[in-house]
């Protein structure tokens, strides 16, 4: 404070007023005598002074403001703040407010806010403080967050402080519950006790408090019973036996199985359980019949089937070798064997010379000369023996002295014996398009002898053919190859008998299409023989054969020679080449223009074919014939290679992309016959009783 005295050095300067906050110094120096404070004292001091030289004195005024400084931190009402936050929590909404206060003015007063940690789910209003949320939360994940909250001032330098903000997320049921495993399975034998625990099932939910506690419940039994036959304890997941099982009414259950929390709305997750019952062996076997009568001919062949002798168990069936502990069912089989006429008649031995007595003989007086009994080891009428004589033996008179030799021709013939065909098969073949009674061909049989006649009928296809008494068979309507090509007819021959014998004739075609050029022939037996035509074989004499296996070669011959026979290769299964036999002849006549009879189809480790066999390379053997006439394979060939382009297109039409042919240039054999092996097996020697003749003949 200046000031003016005169004299100077007699002046005394005092404060009157705020005199315990400031004082003045004789130079007029005003000082604080205490530490002024902004934030808690008035900002602004009037100070009254005097000044007095001991006659005169003076006062004045001094105007004293106290300014700010940034003396003071930002002060958080708690230093630690915890909150809770529903996980469903929308983004954006708010969750608390975080406010400091400072004591200080102006700049140094304002705050900033601002957050650490989180992981980035939460915001602070740099301003005001509010948190909100950021981000979504879930509980099961995250339960809680701690956050540290700054708050700092705009003072310089600036003061902060902080605070830690602990967010709790809490639970809402949004959890379904899951059990272990999506289908439990498990094997129970039938005999297992009700009350028995089966399983214990398992689903967790990852909720709090009731929204994560499990009950557990069977929605559906398949297949159902009334009572159930399972029961699942709510609160342990324990599956249990209610009901007695049984394999034979039901081999599996299938069981859907809930497990439910106990929020608001409660949430359900769903399961199954597949129970496997085990069979117990605790049923027989049980026959169709108590007892089985069969009837069979003493000359069946060993190994014959005789009868099928059908047996049911309604527990599981097992194949094992020696069961110990198995069940077991008996019944009675009844077999009867009749007799076949496998016998022939056998004369008694005759002494020679026969010895009979002098005497006076005629037909009205015959005499006795030696009693004929043939005999026959069948029974009934097979063993019964007619003795038929060709001629008498007539002596008027027989004197001591002389001596006449006759002989006496016999023929024995047996009871049964009957009508019979002169030939086993008839093959005939007709133009198309004939005029109705052309004749196809005849049939003929014999009864064996003169006295009896034979008459002929046909069984089948009567509507067509007609047969008369010599034999012959007659259309009775045009024919159509397109509609049909073979037929199968059955020619019966009724002789005069009483009663009557008869033979079938059964017509049939083993051979289809140009098949019928095949001849067949044995190359050496003398117990059997073979129809050339349709290559049945059949027994001539079964003597000394009793339980031999005979081989039998049968060889075949074609029409067509090996040099007309043409070989191509295709990367197809042998059985997919063989369903396609017909088609494949269409589509390589229509490339070459001729006609096409495949011969033969093979797998290339060279078997024949006519049965199924995984292969990746197959032959095929074929003729080409044009008007009758056939191809050489050399010209086949030739063909083949310029046109394999439209073969190749042919074929992809046929088996798909990817097929590939190939034209093998080798022979299909040294030899054109074909030589198949027959094995038969005779039990028996057989003496023919009926005869089968094959009528065939092709449109």
């Amino acid at each position: 404070v200046n000031f003016l005295t005169i004299p100077s050095d007699s002046v005394t300067l005092e404060v009157l007023k705020e005199a315990d906050k400031f004082s003045i110094s004789p130079t007029g120096e005003v000082k604080t005598k205490v530490k002024l404070d902004h934030d808690d004292a008035p900002h602004n001091y009037s100070v009254e002074i005097s000044i007095s030289d001991g006659a005169t004195s003076d006062t004045a005024v001094v105007e004293v403001q106290v300014t700010d400084i940034n003396d003071n931190s930002p002060v958080f009402a708690s230093s630690s703040v915890t909150k809770s936050v529903p996980e469903d929590a929308k983004v954006g909404s708010n969750i608390t407010d975080v406010a400091a206060t400072d004591k200080d003015s102006g700049f140094n007063k304002e705050i900033r806010y601002s957050l650490r940690g989180g992981e980035g789910r939460f915001f602070i209003d740099p301003v005001f403080g509010m948190v909100s949320l950021a981000a979504g939360l879930d509980r099961e994940t995250t339960a809680e967050y701690e956050l540290l909250v700054m708050a700092e001032d705009q003072g310089r330098p600036a003061r902060s402080a902080t605070a830690t903000l602990l967010l709790q997320v809490t639970d809402i049921n949004d959890n379904i519950p899951m059990f272990s495993k999506a289908e439990y399975q498990l094997e129970v034998l039938e005999t297992e006790s009700v009350g028995t625990s089966l399983l214990t099932l398992s689903a967790e939910d990852p909720d709090e408090a009731a929204n994560g506690r499990v009950t557990y419940s069977i929605s559906q039994q398949s297949p159902s019973s009334e009572p159930a036959v399972f029961e699942l304890e709510a609160s342990s997941g324990i599956l249990k036996l209610a009901q007695p099982l049984n394999y034979s009414d039901v081999k599996v259950f299938i069981l859907n199985v809930q497990a439910s929390d106990g929020g608001t709305p409660s949430l359900v997750g769903n399961g199954s359980v597949v129970v496997k019952v085990k069979d117990f062996n605790n049923n027989p076997p049980k026959f169709s019949k108590e007892s089985y009568d069969v009837v069979v001919f003493e000359n069946l062949a060993s190994g014959a089937s005789i009868i099928t002798l059908e047996v049911t168990d309604i527990d599981e069936v097992v194949a094992v070798d020696q069961a110990t502990d198995g069940l077991n069912a008996t019944a009675q089989l009844n077999i009867t064997v009749l007799d076949y006429n496998d016998n022939t008649p056998q004369f008694p031995s005759i002494p020679y010379p026969l010895q009979f007595p002098e005497g006076e003989y005629s037909k009205e007086k015959p005499g006795e000369i030696f009693t004929i009994l043939p005999t026959d080891a069948d029974i009934d009428l097979n063993g019964e023996v007619t003795l038929m004589g060709c001629c008498w033996l007539l002596v008027p008179w027989i004197g001591r002295a002389r001596k006449s030799h006759v002989v006496v021709n016999i023929r024995v013939a047996s009871l049964v014996e009957g009508v019979a065909f002169q030939s086993f098969f008839y093959n005939f073949s007709l133009p198309e398009n004939n005029l109705t009674g052309a004749t196809v061909g005849q049939v003929r049989a014999s009864s064996g002898s003169n006295v009896y006649e034979v008459s002929y009928s046909l069984k089948t296809h009567t509507d067509l053919f007609s047969i008369n008494s010599d034999g012959a068979i007659m259309t009775t309507k045009e024919l159509d190859k397109e509609q049909q090509e073979w037929y199968i007819l059955d020619v019966e021959a009724v002789d005069t008998r009483t009663p009557p014998t008869s033979a079938l004739a059964l017509a049939l075609d083993p051979d289809v299409g140009d098949s019928s050029g095949l001849v067949y022939s044995l190359s050496d037996s003398s117990s059997f023989d073979v129809e050339p035509a349709s290559g049945l074989v059949y027994v001539v004499s079964a003597a000394d054969l009793g339980g031999k296996t005979v081989p039998l070669e049968v060889i075949v011959e074609d029409s067509a020679s090996s040099s007309d026979v043409t070989i191509i290769s295709l990367n197809q299964l042998a059985n997919v080449v063989e369903s396609k036999v017909p088609e494949l002849e269409e589509s390589l006549g229509k490339v070459l223009g001729w006609a096409v009879n495949i011969i033969q189809v093979w797998s290339s480790v060279g078997e024949e074919t006519r049965m199924l066999r995984a292969s990746v390379r197959t032959m095929v053997s074929f003729v080409a014939h044009d008007k009758g006439e056939a191809i050489s394979a050399e010209e086949v060939r030739k063909k083949l290679q310029s046109a394999s382009n439209d073969v190749k297109a042919e074929l992809v039409l046929l088996f798909g992309d990817g097929v590939n042919f190939n034209v093998e240039t080798g022979s299909p054999s040294s030899t054109s016959d074909q030589v198949a092996v027959i094995v038969l097996g005779i039990l028996l020697a057989v003496t023919v009783l009926g005869l089968i003749v094959a009528v065939v003949f092709v449109v």
